[in-house]
């Protein structure tokens, strides 16, 4: 179920509290399970969860199944803020690997790609139009490991990627820095204001996230600290 006001939310946490954002769960390739994710949250200072589970048109599990765990835990865990989100992935026709149905009930959208032929021209008109596409404007939309693309290509020229993220920003997307693949590159760090960065976990246990816990304080404080600076 969505969450009014959930933009407005969505800001205070980049600016004031700690969060974990970019969670999968054992619903879909995760190890660790939503009321796991919960218990490291509280035991480590965390506030936010934001879950951006994989998602297609027709999913392989029962996304109300995994919708009422949630609403579960946010009822187990009431000092957390606990949000739904999915990740779909981009298709070539430039849509999202999504259903309707399920973009009614969620708060955030990550628009991923995975396993997209190796055509530039075609990865690039596919994204303009999903960041063009008014259908998801209601929902706040995250890049999630931005530039994977150019990354498997072996693309090194950023023109095209330094485009894209632009034309993203304009269009009210936010941009993930993807903690587990270093994208986007700091090269490009720089294209992206500081109220649009998000960082990004892309975690799928909490082995994960325990590996990393003293890097993902470290560098949500310094996006912090950006943000206190615009």
């Amino acid at each position: 179920m969505k969450t009014p006001n959930f933009s407005v939310g969505f800001e205070e946490m980049l600016r004031q509290h700690p969060y974990l954002f970019h969670l999968h769960t054992n619903f879909t390739d995760g190890t660790s399970s939503i009321e796991d994710y919960c218990t490291f949250a509280m035991n480590n200072g965390y506030k936010y969860l934001i879950f951006t589970e994989h998602v297609r048109q027709v999913c392989t599990y029962d996304f109300k199944e995994f919708e009422r765990a949630l609403e579960d835990a946010r009822h187990r865990f009431p000092s957390l803020q606990i949000s739904l989100g999915v990740e779909a992935k981009l298709l070539p026709n430039g849509t999202l690997d999504v259903s309707k149905e399920v973009l009614d009930r969620v708060d955030v959208l990550g628009i991923a790609c995975h396993s997209f032929p190796s055509d530039v021209e075609m990865y690039t008109k596919a994204m303009e139009h999903v960041l063009k596409e008014s259908y998801a404007k209601d929902l706040l939309r995250v890049w999630v490991h931005p530039g994977l693309f150019f990354k498997k290509n072996n693309i090194t020229e950023n023109r095209l990627f330094s485009y894209l993220l632009d034309l993203a920003i304009h269009q009210g997307v936010y941009v993930e820095y993807n903690i587990k693949y270093g994208l986007p590159p700091v090269n490009l760090q720089y294209l992206i204001p500081p109220q649009r960065k998000v960082l990004g976990i892309d975690g799928h246990s909490v082995k994960d996230l325990k590996e990393r816990n003293e890097e993902i304080t470290s560098i949500e404080q310094s996006f912090r600290e950006e943000l206190s600076k615009a």
